[in-house]
């Protein structure tokens, strides 16, 4: 029980420090992306990962955000923590998402920028730093 409070402490700990690395000196409030419209339960309906649509690595998974930066994801009988943030970076809503398992979740911890939210769709999306693609990432409330 200790092991889970530390990685979970570990793991906000990186989230804090990934808001805190932005290059924008901006000191506007973060208008684009409407926190308080994220938290609840949501699923992915869409994934789309370097030149491929992966949504199918989602089925059945339900997200639970927290207001307090805090997700877990229900993947069939089991829970695993991860932590969200937002910010701005490059002009652009961003949101962080850090989860330390399973793999695929792990291939959605990134900084996205938000392309679009309304109360139940967020469509985000990240461009690759090594090849150029650009993953897409969509959440609809449950």
């Amino acid at each position: 029980m200790f092991k889970k409070y530390i990685y979970i402490f570990a793991v906000v700990v990186i989230a804090i420090s990934l808001v805190s690395c932005s290059d924008d000196n901006s000191t506007s409030p973060d208008t684009s992306l409407d926190t308080s419209k994220l938290t609840g339960n949501w699923v992915v309906t869409y994934y789309w990962d370097d030149d491929k649509e992966e949504t199918y690595k989602f089925t059945g998974n339900s997200f639970s955000f927290l207001a307090n930066g805090t997700v877990s994801v229900t993947v069939s009988n089991s829970t695993f923590p991860g932590v969200w943030s937002s910010g701005i970076d490059d002009s652009k809503a961003k949101l962080y998402l850090i989860f330390a398992s399973p793999e695929h979740l792990e291939e959605i911890s990134d900084d996205w920028h938000v392309v679009e939210q309304t109360d139940t769709k967020i469509r985000l999306a990240d461009e690759s730093g090594g090849d150029g693609s650009t993953d897409y990432l969509t959440f609809e409330r449950q």
